[in-house]
C-alpha cells in the first residue's frame, strides 16, 4: 500500500549545469571579478601583534613618567621594571629601551640624593 502524500524522489542527485544556474539568476559573470583570496602569513600576525601590545605598554610607561616629577620618578621605577619584563620577546629587542630607562632612573635617584 502506497502512501498519498509520499512521493517518488529519482535516485541520485539531480544535475544542474553552472549556465542553467547562471541563466536563471541572470547573473552575468563577467560583471563581477571572482573573489580574491587573502594570504595569512602567522608570523607576521605575531609580530604584529606583539608591535602593537609593546606599544601600548611604552604608553603606560610614557604617561606613568610624564605625570611624575623628578622627585618622585625613581620611585616608579620597580613598577615599570614589570612592565619591561613583559615587554621583552625573543623577537622584539627591548634593551636600548631599558638602558635608557636605567640611566634615566639612575639619574633621578641621584638627583633624589642631592
Amino acid at each position: 500500500m502506497k502512501l498519498p502524500f509520499v512521493t517518488q524522489v529519482e535516485k541520485g542527485p539531480p544535475y544542474v549545469s553552472w549556465d542553467e544556474v547562471k541563466d536563471d539568476l541572470g547573473y552575468e559573470a563577467h560583471k563581477y571579478p571572482p573573489p580574491a583570496m587573502s594570504v595569512c602569513n602567522g608570523k607576521k600576525v605575531i609580530l604584529d601583534a606583539q608591535k602593537d601590545f609593546i606599544s601600548a605598554l611604552w604608553n603606560v610607561i610614557k604617561g606613568k613618567l610624564s605625570r611624575s616629577d623628578v622627585d618622585s620618578a625613581s620611585s616608579l621605577r620597580h613598577e615599570i621594571q614589570v612592565i619591561i619584563k613583559e615587554m621583552d620577546y625573543n623577537d622584539v629587542d627591548v634593551s636600548p629601551l631599558k638602558k635608557l630607562l636605567n640611566s634615566f632612573f639612575d639619574f633621578s635617584a641621584s638627583y633624589d640624593q642631592t
